[in-house]
């Protein structure tokens, strides 16, 4: 009798555990209010290696899809994408001789996303991004140019459930892009700190 009611209580205990991660497991999506803060250092090789730092701030939205699967009782991993409405400023100057300025635009991202729950209804999680984005330039009297920019971001975030179907989640990101030449000698390297605050709905 002691063993069946030690079974019992096993088998409940990790009912209740998997009933947890349930929370957060299957398809789910997302839609965020994002605050960036940018920076972009740009560098001119045609003019004795000129270089310049400055940065902008911009709010935008975004979407977010995405689908979570159970490690074990208390851990989720989810695997998603992200795409950006509207653009990032990532700063400008006037520098007497012209404006120099970078944004970027249409930007997205595909992340993996391990969490750990803290109660029945409450995720943290850390982020791991490949990040895209259009990125566009102009240095003094040089045309603007366009390109693809790609970099990687890792953030930091916690979800929480407000009823079955329904959560709210806040995060911190940051994403570095690569160097991009985008022609006549400049190249920019643009990199951003956000923070996110979304409302989801799980399918």
């Amino acid at each position: 009798m002691k063993k069946l009611l030690t079974v019992v209580v096993a088998t409940v205990a990790c009912v209740a555990a998997s009933a947890q991660t349930a929370n957060f497991e299957g398809f789910s999506g997302a839609l965020n209010l994002n605050r960036f803060s940018s920076g972009t250092k740009v560098t001119n090789n045609n003019n004795n290696n000129f270089y310049i730092n400055y940065g902008g701030q911009s709010w935008n939205g975004s979407i977010q899809a995405a689908y979570g699967f159970s490690l074990n009782t208390s851990s989720v991993v989810s695997f998603g994408a992200t795409y950006t409405f509207g653009s990032i400023d990532g700063g400008g100057e006037d520098l007497g001789q012209g404006i120099s300025n970078f944004r970027a635009k249409n930007a997205s991202s595909l992340y993996v996303e391990p969490g750990f729950l803290v109660s029945e209804k409450t995720l943290v999680y850390g982020k791991l991004s490949y990040e895209s984005a259009k990125g566009s330039g102009a240095f003094l009297d040089t045309p603007e140019y366009s390109k693809t920019i790609k970099g990687a971001g890792f953030g930091i975030g916690v979800r929480t459930m407000i009823d079955k179907k329904t959560f709210i989640q806040v995060e911190f990101k940051e994403v570095s892009y690569g160097t991009v030449d985008m022609g006549n000698g400049d190249r920019y390297k643009p990199k951003s700190i956000g923070g996110t605050v979304g409302f989801g709905v799980k399918f």
